[in-house]
């Protein structure tokens, strides 16, 4: 009996991060220099619209093409040195339809290759400051 009780309140407690999850508006993930980073997928966070990595590698998500159908704002801070493969990732003909604000600053970027637009057609402001760009 006691048993069936503690499954319900995990069930319970399980349901309640899930619905959490989904209803998820905006994330923001920070690193360490000590962290170690598991891949994971944000898949679960079906209303996610802004997402913020800071310190924190681009590479250990998954599934970047959920991102690509409903991030409207992305910040990646001291997380991604070659922008445009990331934008391109997994699928390159899947382009950020709903992407209207980028901040990748303190990344190291040394150039901005021409696809960029065409990876985020919808931008209105895109932040590059604080990196090394030395060719467009």
């Amino acid at each position: 009996n006691e048993d069936f009780i503690d499954a319900q309140l995990n069930s319970s407690k399980i349901n309640t991060i899930f619905d959490f999850l989904q209803k998820t508006r905006a994330l923001k993930i920070v690193g360490g220099s000590t962290s170690s980073c598991e891949i994971f997928s944000l898949q679960l966070c079906k209303s996610l619209k802004y997402l913020e990595l800071y310190s924190v590698p681009v590479e250990i998500l998954s599934d970047i093409n959920f991102l690509k159908s409903c991030l409207r704002t992305i910040t990646l801070n001291r997380a991604c040195s070659d922008v445009c493969a990331f934008l391109n990732s997994e699928d390159s003909s899947v382009f950020w339809r709903c992407l209207t604000r980028a901040n990748f600053c303190f990344n190291n970027i040394c150039r901005i290759p021409a696809p960029l637009q065409t990876s985020i057609p919808y931008i209105k402001q895109l932040d590059l400051s604080h990196n090394d760009i030395r060719d467009v």
